[in-house]
């Protein structure tokens, strides 16, 4: 696990679209808490580096006043997971793809959509918009939006258990 910083990863499959627009809302709602000390990335189970998000997540993210245009993709790694005390997954397909590569952090790995509870299911993923119209890059965005509203007060419990 990290150092003193706090740090929570998304992962979804490109790490271009869902995982992009949570990491910059996320980064947006703590820092309108006055909490800045905690570092919010993203990678994806299917990606290679350097990738930028796509141009429709660019748009909903900025229509909701989050700026993910320098984002670019990361392939998921053995170094970031032991970066990161936090690894929230989209879908469930991330999530197995976590715990079966990373047994070992097993109680730091869940679903966005089941966050703080331990429960995984197809049910709970966040489907992926790649290749999609606005609208429905929209409606994930407000679905991710949605969720980390949710999860807020668990996240920042658990930052300030580590602080």
């Amino acid at each position: 696990m990290s150092g003193s910083e706090y740090t929570i990863m998304f992962v979804c499959t490109g790490n271009t679209c869902r995982s992009p627009m949570a990491e910059g809302v996320l980064k947006a709602m703590l820092h309108s808490e006055g909490i800045d000390a905690v570092k919010v990335i993203s990678s994806g189970t299917g990606t290679l580096d350097g990738y930028p998000a796509t141009a429709n997540a660019v748009q909903v993210a900025a229509q909701g006043g989050i700026d993910i245009s320098d984002h670019y993709s990361q392939a998921i790694s053995k170094s970031l997971v032991e970066k990161s005390d936090l690894l929230l997954a989209l879908a469930f397909n991330h999530y197995e793809f976590l715990i079966s590569q990373f047994s070992d952090r097993i109680d730091d790995i869940f679903m966005l959509k089941a966050f703080p509870h331990d429960v995984a299911s197809r049910e709970l993923s966040i489907a992926d918009p790649i290749g999609a119209d606005i609208e429905t890059y929209s409606k994930v965005y407000d679905e991710i939006k949605r969720e980390l509203k949710r999860v807020l007060p668990d996240i920042i419990q658990r930052i300030n258990e580590k602080q």
